[in-house]
């Protein structure tokens, strides 16, 4: 069985005209999965990127920072809370792919270069075939290049059929 993360598309990580979110709800809209997970980062004063990086941002995020286009979906899906890059380190994303069934995982959202690249490692890790929406995903990093970087890496180590979705 096949699930879609949607990784972190949350209104303070979202370009201002960015086509993402909108892409995103068209894409869930016209394609079956099993399950369908949705994450939004909140920061807490524990969290390494708070210690180590001095990121005091988001430290008030609740469900209502995931973009209005993806609040709005009619299809069954989970909302998860992290706090940290991988989806894969809060306590209900095992028990949900077990109880689905689930073996493997298409990826989208972002940041290309940090919460979706985690997850696909730590998804692979854990013997899940992990795919990447390369259209439904973006960095907000002013560097574009970092966003290439990652769907090079990703093609490399996770997912060598990383495609567009119109190919």
């Amino acid at each position: 069985m096949k699930a879609l993360f949607v990784i972190d598309v949350q209104s303070d990580f979202i370009k201002d005209n960015s086509k993402l979110p909108t892409a995103i709800k068209n894409y869930i809209e016209n394609t079956d999965y099993t399950l369908i997970v949705i994450s939004y980062y909140k920061n807490t004063t524990s969290t390494s990127f708070y210690r180590y990086i001095n990121c005091k941002e988001g430290l008030n995020n609740g469900p209502e920072i995931i973009v209005p286009e993806l609040r709005s979906i009619s299809k069954p899906h989970t909302i998860i809370e992290k706090i940290t890059y991988s989806i894969f380190k809060t306590d209900t994303i095992m028990p949900l792919l077990i109880e689905h069934n689930i073996n493997e995982i298409d990826f989208c959202g972002t940041d290309t270069d940090a919460c979706v690249l985690a997850s696909m490692f730590e998804g692979f890790d854990l013997g899940y075939k992990c795919n990447l929406l390369q259209d439904l995903t973006e960095s907000g990093s002013m560097d574009l290049s970092t966003h290439e970087s990652a769907l090079k890496i990703i093609k490399r180590n996770i997912d060598p059929s990383v495609k567009s979705l119109e190919s």
